[in-house]
């Protein structure tokens, strides 16, 4: 993640709130277990095997969350790859001061922009 966060064009380039996002993520990725943000992230995994199982699934959740935040910055509106966000993923949005509205189910998931306004 480090290579491709430096390399030409990769995330260097994200937007203030997805770099934070991908920074608080990589973090997850590298930190103690107990160090894990949101606090009690872990525990919405309790058919884990172990605290190593837990971190993996958390991981690729995050994961996924990060690539949708990203592909909104691009303008490219999907729905996340795990349709219904958990209150952690919520509460990891927020705290990366991402915006982001749930339509009904039969419609479409949205992030708010999160581009600097064109001068």
């Amino acid at each position: 993640m480090t290579r491709w966060y430096y390399r030409k064009s990769g995330g260097i380039y994200l937007y203030p709130k997805t770099r934070h996002l991908y920074l608080h993520t990589k973090e997850n990725l590298l930190c103690d277990v107990n160090d894990i943000e949101p606090k009690g992230a872990l525990k919405q995994f309790p058919n884990a095997s172990d605290a190593n199982e837990q971190r993996s699934l958390l991981a690729m959740r995050q994961l996924s969350l990060l690539r949708w935040v990203m592909r909104s910055d691009l303008d490219i509106q999907t729905e996340p790859y795990f349709k219904k966000l958990s209150p952690m993923e919520r509460q990891l949005l927020d705290h990366c001061k991402i915006e982001y509205s749930e339509a009904p189910p039969e419609g479409s998931w949205q992030i708010r922009p999160t581009k600097p306004p064109v001068t």
